[in-house]
């Protein structure tokens, strides 16, 4: 599996919430031919009490087509984030 990361740093994609949300990509090379071979996972680490997810960790995979639409949508939330600031 081989990791994405920003600036080849050795540490997750995304923190979020002071390290209590980690988020991260990874792309895996299969055995077998599969689509969805883009690994997006979510992990956290903060009291029970405190918790979003019911786990831990939490991961799916994406198409390659998939993966583009999200990192459109999140490039489109961005641009109007940024507009709205100004």
């Amino acid at each position: 599996m081989f990791s994405i990361f920003p600036n080849d740093e050795k540490k997750p994609l995304l923190s979020i919430f002071d390290g209590q949300i980690l988020i991260n990509v990874e792309f895996e090379i299969p055995e077998e031919r599969f689509e969805d071979n883009i690994s997006f996972s979510f992990a956290e680490y903060c009291p029970p009490d405190m918790k979003l997810l019911k786990t831990d960790e939490i991961s799916f995979g994406l198409t390659s087509a998939q993966a583009r639409i999200l990192a459109q949508a999140l490039l489109a939330a961005a641009e109007k984030n940024d507009q709205w600031l100004k």
